[in-house]
């Protein structure tokens, strides 16, 4: 009885090996897709990276457009300012010539 459980375990069937190579064949598969998923993730990654940088520095420049912007909104309402102030004054003082000149227009000469 010995000898037939020890006969039995060398005996290697077709089915037997052709089962051991699938297996084989599935876990090379296996292997081999999976470092070459890990090579394309590590591929995405570095060009999520240098996108990423890219929108970066495209968000800084962004900014200093935005800022310089600001500044210059900024100037442009205190030259308004200005420029009404000088308005105004220059208003009143055409309103103080034309009231002078209706002043000596109505005195007699």
């Amino acid at each position: 009885m010995i000898w037939t459980l020890a006969d039995s375990f060398w005996d290697f069937h077709l089915g037997d090996v052709v089962s051991a190579i699938l297996v084989v064949i599935a876990l090379g598969t296996y292997l081999y897709t999976r470092k070459h998923d890990e090579e394309a993730v590590a591929q995405r990654h570095a060009e999520n990276t240098v996108r990423l940088e890219s929108l970066l520095q495209f968000r800084e420049n962004q900014e200093e457009l935005n800022r310089k912007r600001d500044e210059q909104i900024t100037q442009l309402k205190v030259l308004a300012e200005s420029q009404i102030q000088i308005v105004k004054s220059q208003d009143r003082r055409l309103e103080m010539i034309e009231d002078e000149i209706r002043e000596n227009r109505k005195r007699p000469s």
